[in-house]
């Protein structure tokens, strides 16, 4: 037998039972580790960082595993987006970064812009871009939120100014569906898409692209650019900070009658004013909000916001509003919907907030969003809301399920159930509260020169204690008080409804006033500190609406020619010949017909305005005129219905000599204006007009049958927003473009222009025209085809062109280049016959037309320049 020695090897012990303890061992310390350190909140913490639970709640945790890896092997694809910063410019947004963290809010302080590059695919842009929102998780990860401002070409995505954030701080796709919603029922709102980005070449993700409110916003959506507006939220961020609270009853300056109203960008626009004032007289109480919003509109943002239970676009300082430069109102803009924050079923948000209940005082207003809410919840039950906002979340979901492993589709059963619950709800369930928070302690506006307004926005007394002049430098001067004050003046506390009536202050300057700023010194009752408060500059609040509200009796008294009805809406031209000296704005909702055989001569400052439909209904033989009583003309007509539905007709109508309208604030570009509507014109001669346009027709359908326009300055039809048909229609002695067609849909049908200055047909900013039997003769382009639009043109002539029978460029790089079909048309003359700038196409009779590079600049500062 042989003995072991120390030095032989030991026997093994059997692996399986080493392995098995281990294996229990391990179990049991992670099971004691799991319990002791809370592993179960740590595991869902980590799983709401995937996005579980953050959309809905009915998705357990091993549902929600099981589908990560079909998600990760999913097609999503998003456009890449590269943000590339100078070092020197990282120090400073990084530094602007941490002073936020210190505040623990971003404020103006931390906005400081700095130049960047925007990439897509290789395109570089020159950009400025700033940190943006107003919380920390804006700035608190590696996905920085910025405000990006496009400099020069070529746009980003088709935009010039947008932000990028995370999508979290918007809920994910919640936020793309919110505006999805808005936008679907004809209220402006941005885009809301999602990109790949990275960050000086590091990949930060999946971040949130959002449309910021600048003129391509306005364009896409059918609107003239136009100055935005909004109240200011800084003053109440510092105060949420000081007071470290964001209750509205407690947080000083949390009150939108008490904030300046500002503008959107650096663009001054001739309608600012007018916008300011609006708004401003809204706060003050001297227009109804019927005379400051666009009423239909506004009523229709609120029953969306109802629908979805969103409070936050609700709150005073989230709200936007789109001066339109047509009617003279304000038009809300989707914004902040935030819908992770969203109301339950039972609960609802337009009574909640102050300046909605406002709003919602004014009958008319109120019977708007009443209207609107049972179109929009109707919207839900028949399924035409919910289609869309499913083909919104399928683009959206895959890209943001890529990174966010968990997350889940919002179910949209839960539109039906709100829809459902809000369509059995009285008139009552929707009186709000009309209370507002505690202020402190005065505000101080210079209103015009030497006047002065004082508002105490505490519900306490403040006390004035005195007045005093001061100059940059410091120096003060002291101003004389008023006759009839006391040592001290007391201002009221404000009340708890309605507006704030302010102290007006008329003061003398010193003579060597410049530079001077009033201040004043006040104290609020019960506390013992003295303030000095600097009057800012704030036009006054209007007393009268942009286009001016008539009174229908003085109107009639004026102008004898008109007769009311007996349906008490329409309003009856006597037939005859009447000349009208001044001006006449009829009511909104009123119809004027007029008969054959009438005719109306204006005063060279004179138009006519209608605010609902017309019917002119003239004969061949007893055509109705309208033009001025001189040879220096007049300004013109404009219809302007503020619906889809209204119906204006025009039957052998002869209108001449027109200026261009203007009423009140407001200036049009045509001499014959339609904004919306239903539009028919049939045997119409609008001659001899010096306007930027002789017929310009807004965001209408429109059919034109015999239309013939001749002898004028500019552009002869010019069709902005429009649907509908030309048919027969002549164009002859045109200064400008014959037809001229922005963000249209029309046909055309044995159109004829002669004599055309510019551009037979224009077809611009996104339009689709389909064009057959058009005959051209001496223009300056025969047809023109630019920015994302598309023209089919069929059976058409074109002779004498001086440039081109047909181009096809980009003037507006966010829209891209244009692309025309060309069947069986003939081009005649010594211009060639197409040009194609690189980027665009023309494909005649099947065979494309080579592209060239195009001086789009140039050409319209020579031979396509406006005279």
């Amino acid at each position: 037998m042989r003995v072991p020695c120390q030095h032989d090897r030991q026997p093994a012990k059997p692996r399986t039972r080493v392995l098995v303890l281990l294996a229990v061992t391990a179990a049991l310390s992670g099971g004691a580790m799991f319990v002791v350190c809370d592993g179960k909140s740590a595991i869902d913490a980590w799983m709401r960082g995937q996005g579980h639970h953050t959309i809905e709640q009915g998705t357990s945790m091993g549902r929600a595993l099981a589908a990560v890896p079909g998600r990760l092997l999913a097609d999503a694809p998003a456009p890449s987006l590269g943000v590339d910063i100078a070092f020197t410019h990282v120090q400073t947004l990084r530094a602007a970064q941490q002073a936020a963290m210190l505040r623990g809010h971003i404020d103006a302080s931390t906005k400081q812009s700095v130049p960047a590059q925007i990439v897509v695919d290789s395109a570089r842009s020159k950009a400025k871009l700033r940190l943006k929102g107003d919380n920390l998780d804006h700035v608190n990860t590696k996905k920085l939120s910025f405000r990006i401002q496009i400099d020069g070409d070529p746009p980003v995505l088709g935009l010039r100014a947008f932000s990028l954030q995370a999508p979290a701080t918007k809920g994910f796709q919640l936020e793309a569906l919110f505006h999805a919603s808005v936008r679907h029922f004809g209220v402006l709102s941005p885009r809301y898409e999602f990109v790949r980005a990275r960050y000086n070449g590091d990949d930060v993700g999946v971040m949130a692209l959002e449309e910021h409110c600048a003129k391509e916003l306005m364009e896409r959506q059918g609107r003239r650019d136009s100055v935005v507006v909004r109240w200011q939220e800084e003053q109440m961020f510092a105060a949420q900070v000081r007071v470290r609270s964001i209750d509205p009853d407690i947080v000083a300056l949390d009150d939108y009658r008490t904030a300046p109203v500002d503008s959107f960008g650096s663009v001054v626009y001739p309608q600012q004013d007018a916008a300011f004032a609006l708004l401003r007289a809204f706060v003050a109480g001297t227009l109804a909000p019927a005379q400051v919003f666009d009423v239909e509109e506004l009523a229709t943002y609120l029953a969306v916001c109802e629908l979805w239970g969103a409070w936050h676009p609700l709150r005073w300082h989230n709200l936007r509003f789109y001066f339109d430069p047509l009617s003279g109102r304000l038009a809300p803009i989707g914004f902040d919907g935030n819908l992770q924050m969203r109301r339950s079923i039972g609960h609802l948000v337009t009574p909640e907030e102050p300046v909605i209940a406002r709003m919602l005082t004014d009958g008319e207003v109120f019977a708007a969003f009443r209207r609107q809410l049972r179109a929009v919840c109707a919207a839900v039950s028949d399924g035409r809301l919910i289609t869309r906002l499913a083909a919104v979340q399928a683009t959206a979901l895959p890209i943001l399920q890529r990174e966010h492993w968990l997350l889940q589709a919002l179910p949209l059963d839960e539109l039906r159930d709100r829809a459902a619950y809000l369509l059995e709800l009285q008139d009552a369930s929707f009186s709000g509260r009309a209370g507002d928070s505690d202020l402190a302690p005065l505000l101080v506006s210079e209103v015009a020169a030497g006047r002065y307004e004082m508002i105490n926005v505490a519900r306490s007394a403040v006390f004035v204690h005195g007045l005093r002049w001061v100059r940059p430098d410091g120096s003060v001067r002291a101003a004389e008080l008023p006759a009839d004050w006391q040592p001290w003046h007391t201002i009221p506390g404000k009340p708890e409804t309605g507006p704030i009536p302010p102290l007006a202050l008329v003061l003398t300057p010193p003579t060597d006033a410049l530079g001077f700023s009033l201040e004043v010194e006040a104290r609020l009752d019960g506390v013992g500190d003295r303030h000095f408060v600097r009057a800012t500059p704030q036009p006054e609040a209007a007393r009268t609406t942009p286009l001016p509200v008539p009174d229908l009796a003085v109107t009639i008294a004026a102008n004898p020619w008109l007769r009311l009805d007996d349906d008490g809406r329409t309003l009856h031209a006597a037939v005859g010949k009447h000349r009208v000296a001044r001006t006449v704005v009829l009511p909104r909702g009123y119809r004027l017909v007029v008969a054959a055989g009438t005719e109306l001569t204006f005063a060279q400052d004179a138009a006519l305005v209608v605010q609902g439909g017309v019917s002119f209904s003239g004969h061949a033989g007893l055509p109705i005129v309208l033009a001025g009583d001189g040879a220096a003309g007049w300004l013109g007509v404009a219809v302007l219905t503020g619906d889809a539905a209204t119906q204006s007709r025009w039957q052998h109508v002869r209108v001449r000599d027109t200026l261009g309208v203007q009423v009140g604030a407001l200036t049009f570009t045509g001499g014959v204006v339609f904004d919306r509507g239903q539009v028919e014109l049939e045997d119409v001669l609008l001659s001899g007009t010096s306007a930027e346009d002789a017929l310009n027709v807004i965001r209408a359908e429109v059919k034109m049958l015999r239309v013939h326009v001749e002898r004028t300055a500019s552009d002869a039809f010019d069709g902005d927003f429009v649907r509908g048909t030309l048919r027969a229609c002549e164009f002859s002695a045109i200064g400008g473009d014959a037809i001229d067609l922005s963000g249209a849909d029309v046909t055309l049908h044995d159109c004829r222009m002669r004599d055309v200055r510019d551009k037979a047909l224009s077809v611009g900013e996104g339009s689709r025209a389909v064009a057959t039997g058009i005959v051209a003769e001496n223009t300056g382009a025969g047809a023109a085809c630019k920015d994302g639009s598309t023209l089919d043109l069929r059976d058409s002539r074109l002779v004498g062109a001086r440039v081109a029978s047909v181009m096809a460029y980009m003037k507006k790089p966010e829209y891209g280049g244009a692309k025309v079909l060309l069947t069986k048309v003939v081009c005649e003359g010594d211009a060639p016959v197409a040009r194609v700038q690189h980027g665009s196409s023309i494909v005649r009779d099947g065979q494309s037309i080579a592209s060239e590079a195009i001086d789009v600049q140039a050409l319209y500062e020579t031979v396509m320049r406006k005279r």
